[in-house]
This record gives structure tokens, C-alpha cells and sequence, in this order.
């Protein structure tokens, strides 16, 4: 709906926040008009475990109009969650890709 309407198919991002090793926040939207579509506040943690870390994602989602309030109701909770589920595997491959 978003593309369709005029919004385009990339995000921009701003750093908001980032401490080396611990945590990075970010604040992302998709450009429509003279403002966004969607924007949303990203922050990703690191905990060291033993041989591994544990990352965890926090977001909010602050829709800019009907149309992408609209979206983010008809996904849920659910598509949302495995939308995010989907980015944290890709993320790991990646990372991990780089580590061998």
C-alpha cells in the first residue's frame, strides 16, 4: 500500500544512540511527501554469554498515516513478531558469516 500510495521502498535511518559493545539505537522511516509514511525507534542490546551474546530488539512503531497505521494493525502481533524473527536469523547468518 505504502509503495503504491507514494511512499518509497527504502528506509531512512539516523543513528540516535551507540555504545560499543552494549547497544545501538536507531530511529528509521519510509520517506512519503515531506515527511514518512512509517517511522519507528529500533535499539538492539548485546549481553555477552560464555561463547555467545545475547542481542535483544526493542521497537516502536509510530505510524504517520492512516494508511500505515492500517498496515501495522493488519499485520498483528503475530506478523509482526516473525517479521522481526526472520531479520534477527538473517542478521545471525550474516554475522556469523563473518566471524569463519
Amino acid at each position: 500500500m505504502g509503495v503504491l500510495s507514494g511512499a518509497k521502498p527504502y528506509s531512512v535511518a539516523e543513528i540516535t544512540a551507540l555504545e560499543p559493545d552494549r547497544s545501538i539505537s536507531w530511529s528509521a522511516g519510509i520517506p512519503f511527501g515531506n515527511g514518512f509514511f512509517n517511522r519507528a525507534n529500533w535499539e538492539f542490546t548485546f549481553v555477552s554469554h560464555g561463547d555467545g551474546t545475547q542481542l535483544t530488539q526493542h521497537f516502536h512503531y509510530l505510524p504517520q498515516t492512516s494508511a500505515a497505521e492500517q498496515m501495522i494493525s493488519a499485520a498483528g502481533v503475530n506478523g509482526i513478531q516473525q517479521a522481526c524473527s526472520v531479520n534477527l536469523q538473517n542478521l545471525k547468518q550474516v554475522i556469523e558469516s563473518q566471524i569463519k
